[in-house]
């Protein structure tokens, strides 16, 4: 039998948290830029990137700028972490992400993908991924 390495799986865990190729647990927030907000993209960025957390590690994406929108990609690493672990670690690193974005005036109006939504999404960076059952 051979196996293919390109191919990506998608696993959900719960409505909000997918297991994306055994190697992270993913949750999705769609947030909506506010084009009237005193901040600059760049600090931003600055802001965003100088996140730290034990919990969660955050990705940004900007592919529907154009749109007033970004994703925030929440991360915790599957490594030696169960499924529960990883909720728990979710839920606190969720939690520390929106107080860091309130002390910093940037936490807006934001959608947390779920099932189908956070499919379609990797999707469009990984044409082959898979839907695995539990």
């Amino acid at each position: 039998m051979e196996v293919n390495h390109d191919q990506k799986s998608y696993q959900l865990v719960t409505d909000e948290l997918a297991l994306f190729n055994e190697e992270y647990y993913l949750s999705v927030w769609r947030i909506s830029i506010p084009t009237t907000q005193d901040v600059t993209t760049s600090e931003r960025f600055n802001t965003l990137f100088a996140f730290e957390n034990p919990d969660i590690e955050l990705s940004v994406d900007v592919s529907e700028e154009a749109k007033g929108i970004w994703y925030y990609q929440l991360l915790v690493p599957a490594m030696l972490t169960t499924p529960d672990a990883a909720m728990r670690r979710m839920e606190k690193g969720t939690k520390a992400l929106s107080e860091y974005l309130t002390q910093h005036n940037m936490l807006t109006e934001y959608e947390v993908l779920q099932r189908q939504e956070i499919f379609h999404y990797l999707k469009r960076y990984n044409p082959g991924v898979i839907m695995e059952v539990q």
